[in-house]
């Protein structure tokens, strides 16, 4: 006889960050000036639309609706221990280097609060689970894949040109666990359930 685990539905998924609606104008205009700037340099990047960006705080493979309701069970404490905070968009580089890139990614700066938003997500999956990942956590949001051969130097001279774009003040209030379909356009992500940050701001320091 088969397990009926075995053959439930499931859905690809990870924990992550929307983007505001106060910067995504701003990065979708970044995007644009990119695409427009690299567009002669013999790259093919696959760019990420600008209603799909988000932040990847840890990704959960695929997953049936009883391990959903484990996940959303464990991480309602978790947002209960965290405030909202902010964090700043600042900043473009590359993965794996400059000589072969394969992911643009837009940087995130002054992020403390978030790191430690992160690290306890992480501990509390583990903790039912899911396997440790293997790399720190590096905060960024991907804007392009690139998969094809092309002048990587007259690529990154364009990527250099905006290597200090200062997008501004990002506010995080939540985070969502989505559902990611792909399809030959790209991935689709939907929420499937929103985390809203809910302790108290800290204390002002006082000197």
């Amino acid at each position: 006889m088969s397990d009926p685990a075995s053959t439930a539905p499931k859905v690809r998924a990870f924990i992550g960050v929307d983007l505001s609606t106060a910067l995504r104008p701003h990065v979708a205009d970044l995007l644009t000036r990119l695409q427009k700037g690299t567009h002669f340099t013999g790259a093919r990047p696959l760019w990420v639309r600008p209603e799909s960006l988000h932040l990847t705080l840890k990704f959960l493979g695929e997953i049936d609706d009883p391990t959903r309701a484990r996940i959303v069970t464990a991480l309602r404490p978790v947002a209960g221990r965290h405030a909202p905070h902010g964090v700043h968009a600042k900043g473009l580089g590359v993965f794996p280097s400059p000589r072969a890139p394969r992911v643009l990614w837009l940087g995130v700066r002054r992020a403390g609060a978030l790191l430690a938003l992160q690290a306890d997500i992480e501990r509390t999956l583990v903790a039912i689970g899911f396997e440790p990942e293997d790399r720190p956590f590096s905060p960024h949001l991907t804007l392009a894949r690139l998969k094809s051969h092309f002048r990587a130097q007259a690529f990154m001279d364009v990527i250099q040109s905006h290597a200090r774009w200062d997008l501004g003040p990002w506010a995080i209030g939540e985070f969502l666990l989505f559902q990611s379909t792909l399809h030959p356009s790209g991935p689709v992500y939907t929420a499937l359930h929103r985390f809203p940050l809910t302790a108290p701001p800290p204390e002002p320091r006082t000197h």
